[in-house]
């Protein structure tokens, strides 16, 4: 699929002779070329699509959708944003769909990830929550500490998976400190928020969070040696019915908290309107949005947080410094490297997401190509399917480049490995912890989740200064043992998850906003 076809399909589309379908599958196609995103080409594409779209429908958002992820503009979705807060036909159901959808895109697209943006994003998400907050059929009132249960703690998740999933391994983790550590009772919620399709509307490669409709027939979770209850909402949420359920339920057991799992869940910010609620963030290295009493962070402070305290009448308690640690799903295989498909001489780096196609860039790709070119190969695994393109393309490429695909167990895949490599982005915390702790050297920007967990001693400027630490470690043994040992330890301090959550906790119950 070429740039003039998606043109066409696009002016065939405003004109109205060309079917969504159909616009929909030369989009998609065009998008699974890699070299798409080359600047050039998707300056040019963005200005003849804008100039297409000024002839149609002001407020297509199926069109402008489309327009953002193919040209990855910040001028598009900082476009779509403002006309999302000035349009007062859309539903709340439908704001908050597009708004997960949104979100999604600055989490997997370097180039929508701006400050800018947060703060937008944090508007909507004020005119969501505010008309669900309106919309109650009750007033909520604040229960104090002295009337709540200190023994009884709810954990909520807008998603829960399998232990495959990095924040459900998360939920089970904190929920088995409040029990084991702190000798709290725990009832787990899935809110089933994450990418709900409630509200759904046409929109561009929109994406919903999957659902395990298993779960909603057990009344129990079990997570090593401990039982849980556990409620799963109907995927049909946010909504008023299953906020006021919730908001019933909290009244009546008096539970003396919440932690919620990840920011932008409206049914966890509800229940801040009777008692406190700690928001512990996916995306641990940025600030979450959220309208909950407390936060944890596991990054740096940003020069941006007095600023957004102030908008929202916060103060410096409202955040919670601590490391953020993990826990691994078990490994249960051992293998070997050519049991893998790898080559069973020479040092291997490997990437591992489930979001490789977006993050593994053409950047990346260039530095990828730099290793290879040094007797380095790199394994990916998670799924990346333009590999064949590099592959197809360049012969170096598919000599040192293997795509290893979706792994169950990947701690035994690590222990065939080198180094850890991270793209630039986002995620890949707890991929990063796990690699750590299997004696990986990392090679990383400081940036992201898995920048957050590295730690310094694996942080480089760019990808040239990490091409010059790979071959440091091929060429110098004492050298790479020396790393190993550092990875060892920080993963000790990353996964002591009892120490730090415990922290957290004993933190907020002295704030005045516990109280």
């Amino acid at each position: 699929m070429t740039y003039q076809d998606v043109v066409h399909a696009a002016r065939q589309y405003v004109e109205g002779t060309g079917s969504v379908e159909k616009t929909d599958e030369v989009f998609r196609s065009y998008m699974e070329n890699p070299e798409s995103y080359l600047k050039e080409r998707a300056d040019l594409l963005e200005k003849e699509l804008m100039e297409l779209y000024e002839k149609g429908e002001q407020r297509d958002y199926y069109f402008l959708s489309a327009m953002v992820q193919m040209v990855r503009s910040p001028r598009i979705h900082e476009r779509l944003y403002r006309m999302l807060l000035s349009d007062e036909s859309l539903s709340k159901e439908t704001l908050y769909f597009v708004y997960c959808q949104m979100g999604r895109w600055e989490f997997v697209t370097r180039e929508l990830q701006l400050h800018e943006f947060f703060e937008l994003k944090d508007d909507l998400y004020e005119v969501i929550y505010q008309k669900f907050k309106n919309e109650l059929t009750k007033t909520y009132d604040w229960i104090p500490a002295k009337e709540r249960d200190e023994k009884l703690v709810f954990v909520l998740s807008s998603q829960v998976l399998n232990l495959n999933h990095g924040p459900t391994k998360m939920l089970f983790d904190r929920a088995y400190v409040l029990r084991k550590s702190l000798g709290k009772e725990v009832m787990i919620f899935n809110t089933a928020e994450l990418l709900s399709p409630i509200g759904e509307i046409s929109w561009f490669k929109a994406t919903l969070g999957n659902y395990y409709d298993e779960f909603s027939k057990g009344k129990v979770v079990e997570f090593q040696d401990t039982k849980f209850p556990f409620f799963q909402f109907p995927q049909i949420t946010p909504s008023i019915e299953m906020a006021e359920i919730l908001l019933e339920t909290i009244w009546k057991m008096k539970p003396w908290c919440v932690v919620t799992i990840g920011g932008n869940s409206i049914l966890s910010d509800l229940c801040a309107l009777e008692i406190p609620v700690l928001t512990l963030p996916t995306v641990y290295s940025g600030r979450a949005i959220c309208r909950s009493q407390f936060q944890m962070i596991g990054g740096s402070e940003k020069e941006h947080d007095n600023e957004w305290l102030g908008k929202h009448h916060l103060t410096n308690d409202h955040f919670v410094k601590e490391v953020f640690t993990f826990t691994f799903k078990p490994q249960s295989n051992t293998y070997t490297r050519k049991e893998l498909g790898l080559p069973e001489d020479g040092m291997i780096t490997i990437a591992c997401s489930g979001r490789l196609n977006e993050e593994a860039d053409e950047q990346f790709m260039r530095f990828v190509k730099k290793l290879a070119e040094n007797g380095i190969y790199t394994a990916f695994a998670g799924g990346f399917s333009k590999l064949a393109h590099y592959a197809d393309t360049d012969p170096l490429m598919k000599e040192y480049c293997i795509d290893l695909g979706y792994q169950t167990d990947m701690m035994g895949v690590y222990e065939c490995c080198d180094v850890y490599l991270n793209p630039y982005r986002s995620g890949g915390g707890c991929s990063a912890a796990e690699a750590l702790s299997k004696g990986l050297p990392a090679l990383s920007m400081n940036y992201g989740d898995a920048g957050v967990s590295v730690g310094d001693d694996f942080h480089f400027a760019d990808y040239e200064a990490m091409v010059k630490e790979a071959v440091r470690l091929k060429e110098d043994p004492a050298y790479y043992h020396m790393k190993s040992e550092q990875a060892k330890v920080r993963a000790a301090l990353l996964t002591d998850s009892a120490r730090a959550f415990s922290s957290i906790m004993h933190a907020i119950e002295k704030r005045a906003a516990f109280q």
